[in-house]
């Protein structure tokens, strides 16, 4: 079973921590937690969920802890163990239902699998929405079965989304895909009952529609998607990269990538605006997520990252793979937005 957390789980400082709160107006007391993931190379993890990327800051590892608003209740479903409230589901794959992914079962099957036992614990448990995924693939460019290991996954992805008559263009969730240098195929998500809203971004192809030179299938994902809860509005941004239309920009200069990175966050923004109640979002006050490529890059990414967005941009700092061999940086985000007309 999960481990046990409340919502004033404490770490050391030899770690970071995140709470995101999809609960507004409740006191600590009243909050929730949904899940725990750690980002580190640290075996002792206390979390649900391990992602073995590096931690490129002071910390060797950085916690998200999602809350909300409770009872919580949780299990087991195949590979999966979950937590859920009234208004949402977060599961994760457990660790040791992939140990043969670099064995004789492919990375097509694997992810196939994982997002079929997704579906069923949706239909279980009555989540009829998938919001959220993230998804970290070890070796995400090697080659398997003639291609590499990034579109099989998504091969197997689509198939499981097709199979389980969910959507896999307009109308998919927010998600990201990173690569790991070691470890098994790791994935959690959010599902909800409450309808997501999906954003594109019109400085770019949606990803489900990307030309076939991309691949034999396109990845399933929406470049974002808005929550609407009773009292707020929830904003998850998708991993984002320097990619305008649907071709890679400015090969070789992390800091050109990030400039334009944040030029489609932006863009999602402005979007994501046009839907929320309370309109108010800013990239200013996002948190989040930067996955970094090569450690050498860092600082000049951070330095075009806080240039753009000011000193004090929250922003957690990873190591990891991106999807494009070209591309060096990838940023995903998250925040939340009272209703209008709701206290703060």
């Amino acid at each position: 079973m999960p481990c046990s957390y409340s919502a004033d789980t404490m770490l050391s400082d030899q770690h970071s921590l995140h709470w995101l709160k999809l609960a507004a107006n409740d006191t600590p007391e009243t909050q929730r937690l949904l899940g725990a993931v750690d980002y580190g190379l640290y075996g002792d993890s206390t979390a649900d969920c391990l992602v073995a990327t590096p931690v490129l800051a002071n910390f060797p590892v950085a916690r998200t802890a999602w809350l909300g608003r409770g009872p919580v209740s949780s299990g087991t479903h195949g590979p999966l163990h979950y937590r859920h409230n009234d208004d949402l589901l977060f599961g994760y794959l457990r660790p040791e239902s992939t140990t043969n992914d670099a064995g004789s079962v492919g990375l097509e099957q694997l992810s196939f699998d994982a997002y079929c036992a997704i579906f069923g614990l949706m239909t279980a448990t009555g989540f009829p929405w998938l919001a959220r995924c993230w998804n970290y693939i070890p070796h995400i460019h090697a080659m398997e079965e003639g291609l590499e290991r990034y579109q099989q996954f998504n091969i197997g992805r689509q198939r499981a989304f097709r199979q389980a008559g969910q959507a896999y263009l307009d109308g998919a969730p927010a998600a990201s895909a990173l690569g790991t240098r070691s470890g098994t195929l790791g994935l959690y998500f959010i599902a909800t009952r409450i309808q997501p809203l999906p954003i594109e971004n019109p400085r770019q192809i949606s990803a489900f529609r990307y030309p076939r030179r991309y691949g034999p299938c396109s990845p399933t994902f929406s470049r974002a998607l808005l929550l609407p809860f009773d009292d707020l509005d929830a904003l998850f941004i998708s991993g984002t990269a320097s990619i305008v239309g649907h071709e890679s920009r400015h090969p070789g200069n992390a800091s050109l990538q990030t400039a334009e990175t944040l030029h489609n966050i932006d863009a999602l923004v402005e979007q994501a605006n046009r839907l929320a109640r309370g309109g108010g979002f800013s990239s200013q006050a996002l948190q989040f997520k930067a996955y970094v490529r090569h450690n050498s890059d860092r600082d000049g990414i951070a330095a075009t990252v806080h240039g753009l967005l000011g000193q004090d941009a929250d922003v957690t700092w990873l190591e990891a793979d991106v999807c494009r061999s070209e591309l060096l940086v990838e940023i995903e985000a998250f925040a939340t937005r009272p209703v209008q007309g709701t206290p703060p």
